[in-house]
């Protein structure tokens, strides 16, 4: 009984299966080696071409509005992680908590000289935002702004990757929702 649970509910979790309840139940094994229902690799995170430095940010809320964490990283050409960060934001949505990050991984980069860079994240709102693709809500047009100039001074490239591609952020931002105080680590 227990396998035909799991079973089950991988089957509810599978798009346009072929096959029905009862050939689940008979032919398991068959069917998840069938290459027909796979499901394609994610992308993973792939390091800046030679003499250009990465950022990759994420926000995490829980609950909408609720705790909100950020975190981020900048790695080199060679995947050596030159900064990481990780901390609390306080109570805002997902849509804050990303802005903010952003803000802060380029504050850091600015301030830093961390040059040329590349700046990816996995919302795709965010990053048309700061791409000038389109507008932020008003109560965020202050930090918007400012996320702007940084981007006029510095002149990233930005661009949108799926979670799989941003794990690292992920795991930093869900970490900094527990976080009393912004952790960084710097090699420079």
């Amino acid at each position: 009984m227990e396998i035909k649970v799991e079973i089950i509910t991988w089957a509810k979790v599978k798009k346009k299966i072929p096959y029905g309840v009862e050939d689940l139940i008979k032919n398991w094994w068959s069917i998840i080696w069938d290459k027909t229902i796979r499901t394609k690799p994610q992308p993973k995170w792939k390091a800046p071409p030679a003499g250009w430095l990465k950022l990759n940010f994420d926000g995490s809320s829980i609950g909408n509005a609720g705790m909100a964490g950020i975190g981020g990283l900048i790695r080199d050409d060679k995947a050596a992680i030159i900064m990481s960060f990780s901390g609390l934001v306080g109570i805002c949505d997902a849509n804050e908590a990303e802005v903010r990050v952003l803000l802060f991984g380029l504050q850091w980069a600015y301030e830093n000289n961390q040059r040329p860079l590349i700046v990816e994240g996995d919302s795709t709102n965010v990053v048309a935002w700061a791409s000038g693709h389109s507008n932020g809500p008003w109560k965020l047009q202050d930090l918007l702004a400012e996320i702007l100039d940084l981007i006029r001074v510095l002149d990233p490239k930005i661009e949108h990757r799926r979670q799989s591609a941003n794990e690292a952020a992920d795991i930093l931002a869900k970490a900094g929702v527990l976080r009393d105080e912004m952790m960084i680590v710097s090699s420079l």
